[in-house]
């Protein structure tokens, strides 16, 4: 059985306003995500590892991890925003090895190229 910390929220809710549940998820720029992110204002903030934040106005999402260039020495987590991608987004810059696909720019093989067919 997997322990589970905290404790249950015993009332339900309904949401009334189009407004995220934590203020904390959504920001109006991505400098201001990345502040929140990094955690090293004076006023220390409760990001967390794993944390889903958006950017109002983009469609991209992103995800809170650690960010190991920043000393734990004031005693606090500190991230950075990773970018998740979205399948639009992936399939604008990835090829793809189930469909047929086409590469729209070169591309470099260090290594060289195995072709059948």
């Amino acid at each position: 059985m997997v322990k589970i910390n905290g404790s249950s929220f015993p009332h339900q809710y309904r949401r009334t306003n189009p407004y995220p549940i934590d203020s904390t998820e959504t920001w109006a720029s991505i400098k201001e995500a990345t502040e929140y992110a990094r955690n090293t204002d004076a006023e220390p903030y409760m990001p967390y590892a794993g944390q889903v934040i958006s950017i109002e106005g983009q469609e991209d999402i992103y995800v809170l991890v650690e960010d190991k260039a920043i000393s734990k020495s004031d005693g606090r987590e500190h991230f950075k925003l990773h970018k998740i991608s979205t399948q639009e987004t992936a399939e604008g810059i990835y090829l793809s090895k189930l469909v047929e696909d086409t590469a729209q720019k070169l591309i470099h093989f260090l290594e060289g190229i195995n072709v059948k067919g």
